[in-house]
């Protein structure tokens, strides 16, 4: 059962962890939410909760050990999770009265069926997520975070993030081109939404562009403002260019060359630790290669991750949907068309596989991370051009 495959639901430990768990949910219907009894029979009948939490009474489930739920869920009247596989929902996430989320399926064949043979899929509801009154979900099906499920609808596939579907079938409702361009649609960039987005990005590039070159407090502030997220410990040189900026999510310590440009109209994440070189571009935007979708404007994006540790050298392009994994170098130059896997040296163009590097034994922070931490580190320059040649810390 837990891994998915067809089994026999009359089983007898089945059969006792069912009647478990409705011993622990008539019990937690005496005592009700909003109780610390109410709190303890949760605790031993779920898989895992986190604080804050609130599910009214009444409330089902078919073994409760499949379901993990995040910080400041709630659930409202009658709601029932059929969780015969995994069932997770991120923190902060609503869901109305009456919801009902299925992992159990059946066959399609009589005969089996008469076996009483059955089978499951996990669900996943990221975090943020708002499922309305009397909304099923059935097994399989991934919920993005921030998205919002209108009363009754029926889900059957999976929801990209930051989206709303709505009616009986879940088919997306009218979208704003910004909420398509965030969810990975086609979309026209030709927008006032996007046009006002890409004018204050602008702006805030230009007010850094402005500040004294060390004072270095109040070009952090700016960078606060304009990315996604960003910590103290990033450091952007100055020219810098981004199309929104909310796209750009940075992790401790990340450092940006003179000259980087990034396309942002996807999201581009930074790991800790990571190096860019001087004139690097990041482009998250793609566009028709048939003409007429270019005369109608229109783009779609695909994020880019930069995993911790990464070293990307001068003049390299990163290309939409790319993921560069953890310790990964790429040469100078090079145009990335591809994932890179972890500890692996890649350059050229496209970028090629060179040669594969040590992941160090123990993290430590390197002399090169330590000058670059206390701010005496330049520009880091890679040695190579699609050779397999040693990569040089200035």
């Amino acid at each position: 059962m837990l891994d998915g495959q067809l089994y026999d639901s009359m089983d007898k430990e089945l059969v006792e962890d069912r009647r478990r768990a409705r011993a622990h949910v008539r019990e937690y219907d005496v005592h009700g939410a909003y109780t610390h009894e109410g709190t303890q029979v949760l605790k031993r009948l779920l898989g895992s909760m986190g604080d804050d939490c609130v599910i009214e009474t009444p409330f089902r489930c078919d073994y409760g050990y499949n379901i993990h739920i995040g910080d400041a869920v709630f659930m409202n009247f009658n709601c029932v999770l059929l969780d015969v596989c995994e069932i997770r929902i991120g923190g902060r996430t609503l869901l109305g009265p009456g919801v009902q989320i299925y992992t159990a399926s059946h066959p399609l064949d009589p005969d089996v069926r008469k076996q009483g043979l059955e089978d499951g899929r996990p669900v996943t509801i990221e975090e943020d997520v708002w499922i309305g009154g009397n909304a099923i979900i059935l097994p399989g099906v991934r919920i993005g975070r921030g998205s919002v499920i209108g009363a009754g609808s029926v889900v059957t596939k999976d929801v990209p993030p930051m989206s709303l579907y709505a009616a009986t079938m879940a088919t997306s409702t009218t979208m704003t081109p910004k909420q398509k361009m965030l969810t990975g649609q086609w979309f026209c960039g030709i927008d006032a939404e996007l046009d006002a987005d890409r004018q204050r990005a602008r702006e805030l590039c230009a007010k850094m562009a402005k500040l004294e070159v060390n004072d270095i407090p109040a070009r952090t502030e700016v960078l606060k403002e304009l990315f996604g997220s960003v910590v103290e410990s990033c450091h952007v040189e100055l020219p810098f260019t981004c199309d929104y900026g909310y796209n750009i999510h940075m992790g401790e310590r990340v450092f940006l060359n003179y000259g980087c440009v990034m396309l942002d109209v996807g999201e581009i994440r930074f790991g800790d630790l990571v190096l860019v070189g001087p004139g690097v571009h990041m482009y998250t935007v793609n566009h028709p290669l048939e003409v007429a979708g270019r005369h109608q404007n229109l783009s779609i994006a695909k994020p880019i991750v930069i995993e911790d540790d990464v070293w990307i050298g001068g003049r390299s392009v990163i290309l939409p949907g790319v993921i560069i994994g953890r310790g990964a170098v790429v040469g100078a130059g090079s145009v990335v068309t591809k994932d890179v896997p972890a500890y692996c040296l890649y350059a050229g163009n496209p970028a090629k596989f060179i040669k594969h590097l040590t992941p160090p034994e123990q993290p430590r922070e390197s002399e090169g991370e330590k000058a670059r931490n206390d701010g005496s580190l330049q520009s880091p320059d890679l040695l190579v051009s699609g050779s397999e040649s040693d990569v040089v810390l200035p």
